[in-house]
C-alpha cells in the first residue's frame, strides 16, 4: 500500500527507494515546461522498476504455488516496513536539501546519511529476523534474506540523484542493476531453478548498489572524517519527526499483508497480497511524477516560490493518479490473472478499491512528501502517520477478518484518506502561521520606522477586498487607496455577474483568501458576511466588514421596501446585526453611526472612516452668471429628498435660481417623476435634468455651479450619514446646503459658513436659504480641501491601529491552535 508520507514501498522484485519521490533542480522555465522536461528524464526509471516484477512473479507463482507466494509476499511486506525505518526519513528532508547544495556539501551529506542508516539497520534487521521466524512457516531462510534485501534497499543514493536531477545515475547505479538481477532470476526460475535465484536478486543489489553510489558521487574518507558518534546520533535525533512518521506509517503501509495473514486464511492473504503487489507496481511507475517535481520544487531559494511549485505538484499528482486509477480498475483483473498465474486473481470490485487507494496516495505523496517539507512541517507527517496507524491497523484487522480481501482493502483506503486529511490540515495551519509571522514582522518593521503610528500600520499585509460592486465607487476607492498608501497589497475582487455569480464570488473568496492576511468585505455585500466569516475563521484571518450601507436601514428604514415587521425586514435586520458581530473590525462612515452601533454591540470594534472627497473634486473658480446655479446629483433615493429640492426651488419664486439634477433611476421617484413634479409646479424651465455621468464630468459640473445640494430626506439614515456629494462640494470650494444632522458636527469647524443646514423635508426652509444665497451670491471658498483631507487622514489612522490589533490577535489564534 502506498505511503502517505510519500515513502514508496519496495516493489516485489526491484524495490524503489522507500523515500518520497523527488526530482531534479528547476531552471528558469515555467512550471509546465520544466516539469515536462523532468518527466522525460525520470519516467523510464520507475516504469522499468514497475515492469520488473512482471518478469519474475509469474515464474515464482507458477513454479512454487500459492504457499510460496504468500511467504514471499509476507517477507517483502516485512522488508518494506524495515526499509521505512532504515531510511530514517532522509528521502523527505534530504532530497530538497541536496537540490540547493554544491558538490562537496552533497558528498558530506551522503556520507552522513549512509552512516545514520547503517546504525538504524542493525536493530531493525534483528527485529525482522524475529518476525520472519514467527510469521513465515514455509521457506523461512529465504524469506529472511528477501526481507533483509528490502530493508537494506534504503541504503542507496537515489534520493540524492533525484534531488540533483540526474536520472541517468538512478538508472545506472540503482534501477538498472536491480532490473538486470530480476531478469536473470526470472529466467533461472522459469528454467527450473530454485527460489534462491529470487533471493539473490533481492539481496545482492541492496548490498552492492549503495557502495557503487558512494563511489559515483565521489565520497571519500575525508567526507566522513567528522562523523563522530555524537554527530551521527545528533543527525538521528534531528530526523526523529520524519522517522516517527515513517515508522508509524509502516504499521499500515508496509505490513498489511502481515496483518491480513494473521486474521485470514491463505487464499484470502494470497489475493490481498496480489492486490497489494499491483498497487505497488503501479505506484512505482507513478513515482516518475513526484520524482520529476520534488527537486524542481526544492530548487528556488524563496519558500513562497517553492510553495507555489508545491501546489502545482499536488495538482499534477492528483490528475495522474486519477488516470492510473481508471487503468487499474479496468485492467486489474486480467493483469492479476497473468502475473500470478491464476493462483490469486482480483475481481473488478477489488480492482476499483485498489484504484481509489492509488488516487489518494498520489495526492498524499505531493502534500506530505513535497508541500509539508517545503513549509518545514515534517511533524505533520508524524501526526498523519499516527492517525493512519490508529485508523488503519484496527480497520485492516477487523475488516480483513470480517470482509476478506474487500474489507482489508477498504480499511487501507480509509486509513490513507485519514492521513491525507491530517496532512492537508497541517499544511493549511503551517501556511497560515507563516503568513502570520510575515504579518507580525511587517508590523514590527513598521513600528521601527519611526512613524507615530508605524507600529500599527502593518505595512506589507495582503488584503483581499472582496465582492466590490463598483471599483470606482468613492467609498471603496478611499479605503483601497489608504491601504495601498500604507504599503499594503490589495487584491480587489469585483462581484460577479450572471446566473452563477454567487458561486463565482464564493469560489473567489475561498481561493484568493489563501494568499491573504486580511479579508475585507465590501460595503454592499453584507448578505455574504457569514460566508466570509466562516472562511476567515478556517484560515484564521481577521475579518473587516464595511457596514457603510446597512440592509435594514436602507431598504426598510429609508426606502420602505418592506414593512418593519415583515419576514424580509427581520431577515435584513439580522444580516446587519451579523455583519457587525462577525467582524473583527466593522467600518462605518460617521462618528454618530459608530457610536450608535457601539452602543448596540458593545463587544464589537466599530470604526468611523470618513467618506472624504476624491481627487476629481478640486477647487475651481466660479464662472460669472446672473443666476444662482444649484447642483444635485445622485440616484434619487428617498434619503436624497429630491421632491423637497424641487419644491424648494419652486417656493423661491425667483427666475434667477436654476437647478441642475444629474442622475438616472428608472423607478418610482426617479428622474421622470422629478421632472413631472417640476412641470406641475411651473419650474420646468428652471430645472434641467442630465443623465448620470463620469466622476470627472461631475467635477466639471461642480465647478460650473454656485451651490451643491446634499440630503433632505427625513429617515433615520439620512440623519446619520454625510453624503458623498457633501464632501465633494465642500472640497471643491462650493457652498453646500443639506439637512440638519448630528453627523455634520465633525465637519463644521473645518468648513465654517461653507456648510449650510436646513430642517429635513422642509421645502420652505430650503427656499429661504436659497433666496438668501441668491441675494448675497457667495463666491468660491479656498482651503477647505486641505483641511478636509487632513481630517480624513487622521481618522483613517484608526484603521491602521485596528488592523494591527486584528492581525496580532489572528497570529495569536494561529499559535494557540498549533499548541
Amino acid at each position: 500500500m502506498p505511503d502517505p508520507t510519500a515513502a514508496d514501498r519496495p516493489a516485489p522484485a526491484a524495490p524503489p527507494a522507500p523515500h518520497p519521490p523527488a526530482p531534479g533542480r528547476g531552471g528558469a522555465r515555467g512550471p509546465v515546461s520544466s516539469a515536462a522536461a523532468r518527466l522525460g528524464g525520470f519516467v523510464a526509471l520507475p516504469l522499468l522498476t514497475a515492469v520488473a516484477p512482471l518478469l519474475v512473479l509469474p515464474a515464482i507463482t507458477a513454479a512454487f504455488g500459492q504457499g510460496a507466494w504468500v511467504s514471499v509476499a509476507v517477507a517483502q511486506s516485512l522488508g518494506a516496513a524495515a526499509a521505512v525505518v532504515v531510511e530514517l526519513g532522509w528521502g523527505l528532508t534530504g532530497t530538497q536539501r541536496a537540490a540547493r547544495q554544491g558538490p562537496e556539501a552533497r558528498r558530506r551529506l551522503l556520507a552522513l546519511v549512509t552512516a545514520t542508516k547503517l546504525v538504524a539497520a542493525v536493530p531493525t534487521l534483528a527485529v525482522v529476523a524475529l518476525a520472519v521466524a514467527l510469521l513465515v512457516p514455509r521457506h523461512p531462510v529465504e524469506a529472511l534474506l528477501i526481507a533483509a534485501g528490502g530493508a537494506l534497499s534504503s541504503l542507496n543514493a537515489t534520493w540524492l540523484f533525484i534531488g540533483t536531477g540526474r536520472p541517468s545515475l538512478v538508472l545506472a547505479v540503482e534501477a538498472g542493476p536491480r532490473i538486470a538481477a530480476m531478469v536473470v532470476a526470472a529466467l533461472a526460475v522459469s528454467l527450473g531453478g530454485s527460489l534462491w535465484w529470487f533471493v539473490a536478486a533481492c539481496l545482492l543489489p541492496s548490498v552492492v548498489c549503495p557502495v557503487v553510489g558512494l563511489a559515483v558521487v565521489g565520497v571519500r574518507p575525508r567526507h566522513a572524517a567528522g562523523l563522530t558518534p555524537r554527530r551521527v546520533l545528533g543527525a538521528l535525533a534531528g530526523q526523529r519527526h520524519a522517522l516517527t512518521g515513517r515508522a508509524l506509517s509502516a504499521a499500515y503501509i508496509a505490513l498489511p499483508v502481515v496483518l491480513v495473514g494473521a486474521v485470514a486464511g491463505t487464499s484470502v492473504t494470497a489475493v490481498f497480497a496480489a492486490a497489494e503487489r499491483l498497487q505497488r507496481m503501479l505506484l512505482s511507475g507513478l513515482q516518475a511524477v513526484p520524482n520529476a517535481l520534488q527537486g524542481w520544487v526544492g530548487a528556488p531559494a524563496g519558500v513562497e516560490h517553492r510553495l507555489d511549485r508545491a501546489r502545482v505538484a499536488i495538482v499534477v499528482n492528483g490528475l495522474v493518479g486519477a488516470a492510473a486509477g481508471v487503468v487499474l480498475t479496468v485492467a486489474g483483473p486480467w493483469l492479476s490473472a497473468v502475473v500470478f498465474s491464476g493462483v490469486a486473481t482480483l475481481g473488478h470490485r477489488e480492482a476499483a478499491i485498489s484504484a481509489t487507494l492509488v488516487v489518494v496516495v498520489s495526492l498524499s505523496r505531493a502534500v506530505g512528501g513535497i508541500a509539508l517539507v517545503v513549509v518545514g512541517e515534517v511533524r505533520g507527517l508524524a501526526r498523519s502517520a499516527l492517525v493512519g496507524a490508529l485508523v488503519g491497523v484496527p480497520l485492516i484487522l477487523l475488516l480483513g477478518h470480517q470482509g476478506g480481501v474487500v474489507g482489508a482493502l477498504a480499511g487501507e483506503v480509509v486509513a490513507e484518506a485519514a492521513v491525507l486529511v491530517v496532512q492537508l490540515r497541517s499544511l493549511g495551519r503551517a501556511v497560515a502561521e507563516r503568513r502570520g509571522r510575515s504579518a507580525a514582522r511587517a508590523l514590527g518593521a513598521a513600528g521601527a520606522g519611526g512613524d507615530a503610528h508605524g507600529a500599527a500600520t502593518g505595512a506589507g499585509l495582503r488584503v483581499l477586498q472582496w465582492r466590490v460592486h463598483d471599483p470606482g465607487y468613492p467609498r471603496n476607492v478611499r479605503v483601497r487607496e489608504h491601504l495601498e498608501a500604507r504599503g499594503h497589497r490589495v487584491d480587489l475582487h469585483e462581484r460577479a455577474r450572471g446566473p452563477r455569480r454567487h458561486l463565482v464570488d464564493l469560489r473567489a473568496l475561498v481561493v484568493r483568501s489563501r494568499a491573504a492576511d486580511v479579508v475585507l468585505v465590501s460595503e454592499m455585500s453584507l448578505d455574504f458576511v457569514a460566508a466570509a466569516w466562516a472562511v476567515a475563521r478556517v484560515r484564521r484571518l481577521p475579518l473587516v466588514v464595511d457596514v457603510f450601507i446597512g440592509k435594514h436601514e436602507t431598504l426598510v428604514g429609508d426606502q420602505g421596501f418592506r414593512a418593519p415587521w415583515s419576514p424580509r425586514a427581520l431577515l435584513w435586520a439580522l444580516v446587519d446585526r451579523v455583519a457587525v458581530r462577525a467582524a473583527d473590525v466593522a467600518l462605518v462612515d460617521t462618528r454618530v453611526r459608530a457610536e450608535h452601533l457601539g452602543r448596540r454591540h458593545p463587544r464589537a470594534t466599530v470604526l468611523s472612516l470618513p467618506v472624504g472627497a476624491p481627487t476629481w473634486a478640486r477647487e475651481r473658480p466660479l464662472r460669472a452668471d446672473p443666476r444662482l446655479r444649484l447642483l444635485f446629483y445622485g440616484s434619487f433615493l428617498p434619503l436624497h429628498g429630491v421632491p423637497t429640492i424641487v419644491r424648494g426651488v419652486a417656493a423661491t419664486r425667483r427666475a434667477d435660481v436654476a437647478l441642475t439634477v444629474v442622475g438616472s433611476a428608472d423607478r418610482a421617484g426617479g428622474e421622470a417623476d422629478a421632472a413631472a413634479l417640476a412641470a406641475e409646479l411651473g419650474v420646468g424651465d428652471r430645472v434641467a435634468f442630465l443623465p448620470a455621468t463620469s466622476p470627472e464630468r461631475l467635477g466639471e459640473l461642480i465647478g460650473e455651479h454656485d451651490v451643491v445640494l446634499g440630503l433632505f430626506g427625513d429617515s433615520e439614515k439620512a440623519g446619520s450619514v454625510i453624503a458623498n456629494k457633501v464632501w465633494q462640494g465642500l472640497a471643491a470650494g462650493r457652498v453646500v446646503v443639506t439637512r440638519e444632522s448630528a453627523a455634520l458636527d465633525e465637519l463644521r469647524d473645518l468648513v465654517g459658513g461653507q456648510l449650510v443646514t436646513v430642517p429635513a423635508a422642509d421645502p420652505e426652509a430650503l427656499a429661504r436659504v436659497v433666496e438668501g444665497l441668491a441675494d448675497r451670491r457667495p463666491g468660491a471658498v479656498g482651503g477647505a480641501r486641505a483641511r478636509l483631507d487632513a481630517y480624513v487622514r487622521a481618522e483613517f489612522r484608526g484603521l491602521d491601529d485596528a488592523l494591527a490589533a486584528a492581525v496580532t490577535a489572528a497570529v495569536g489564534r494561529r499559535r494557540g491552535a498549533r499548541r
